[in-house]
């Protein structure tokens, strides 16, 4: 697989001063990133690239080889790139996909409109020009929509915003899905929150308690802040069975995340996917963005939200405590 999103010499640096020095994203070349959202590109001919691949699978019956040659091979950077973050989900892209042939099929009409639909694209802009607003130092990177094996919903890279836009064909039959990737499909007028909720990850300025291993609090503020922020500028809710679920029982969610707060293990709060047990999966980010939502609230401090240096201090001028 071809990875050619190249980085110049000074990308490279700006990268390692990013990690060293706990510098966001944004602080990379400006070559990498818009100073108004007006510039910010939607690049969405990788959706077309996928089907084109999926119809010739189904011709030769050769999955792997299909989509190694006519998607990855031929795709975006911003795709490789992609491809490059998810190395063995994509690895095994053929054969997932293979396994879900009737939902990418009875999906293909829904993720092919969402590649050409500008509504979506507006209301992303918009949002972006509202979080503009309140931040003025935040840059804009592109937007991919690119089409995945049902690995994650969205992410952040050196070549922009990624959206798989595979998990917004509510209308696709789910029946070859797993609980948790059912679960995890929606409608594609979530894309906005989506692109806001990884474009504020790009602007943040983590600072762990322990950069080795960080805390439950520290990576449930990074992403409950993401959804808070989300939320505000595109003026969606977050959505999903975890922040339904968290809203119903808040109290007992709090008291169970309170004993865990300080632990290096996530597994019962974050990233499970398939994996949780008994509650919806993520709950941490309900959790977090309950807590952003209540420090923003007592202290109309929106800039802070992106400066964390201390996740158990700002837990405490939250006040959060249902």
């Amino acid at each position: 697989m071809r990875r050619d999103f190249t980085l110049l010499g000074r990308d490279v640096r700006a990268v390692l001063g990013w990690v060293g020095r706990r510098r966001a994203l944004v602080e990379l070349p400006g070559a990498l990133s818009h100073a108004s959202p007006t510039d910010v590109r939607f690049v969405t001919q990788d959706v077309a690239r996928f089907y084109a691949a999926f119809d010739e699978a189904r011709r030769t019956r050769n999955f792997p080889a299909a989509f190694r040659s006519l998607y990855l091979a031929s795709g975006s950077p911003g795709l490789r790139e992609f491809a490059h973050r998810r190395p063995q989900g994509f690895a095994n892209l053929g054969a997932i996909v293979r396994a879900r042939r009737a939902f990418y099929e009875t999906a293909r009409e829904q993720v092919l409109s969402l590649a050409e639909d500008d509504a979506w694209k507006a209301r992303a802009l918009s949002a972006f020009r509202d979080l503009h607003a309140r931040l003025p130092r935040a840059r804009f990177p592109d937007v991919h929509l690119v089409v995945g094996g049902l690995f994650t919903g969205g992410t952040a890279g050196l070549s922009g915003l990624f959206l798989s836009a595979e998990f917004f064909a509510d209308a696709a039959d789910t029946r070859s899905l797993s609980a948790w990737e059912r679960a995890a499909i929606t409608s594609g007028d979530a894309l906005p929150f989506l692109a806001a909720h990884e474009l504020v990850h790009t602007l943040q300025r983590r600072s762990y308690s322990s950069v080795s291993s960080p805390s439950l609090l520290d990576l449930t503020i990074y992403e409950g802040t993401a959804d808070f922020v989300a939320s505000v500028v595109s003026d969606q809710a977050p959505r999903g069975a975890h922040h339904t679920f968290g809203r119903a029982h808040e109290a007992d969610v709090w008291r169970a995340f309170r004993r865990d707060l300080l632990k290096s293990s996530v597994r019962d709060w974050l990233y499970q996917g398939p994996n949780a047990r008994g509650v919806p999966a993520d709950l941490g980010y309900f959790v977090g963005e309950r807590i952003a939502r209540s420090y923003f609230e007592r202290t109309g401090d929106f800039a802070g939200l992106f400066d964390v240096s201390d996740p158990l201090a700002l837990l405490r001028a939250s006040g959060y405590d249902p």
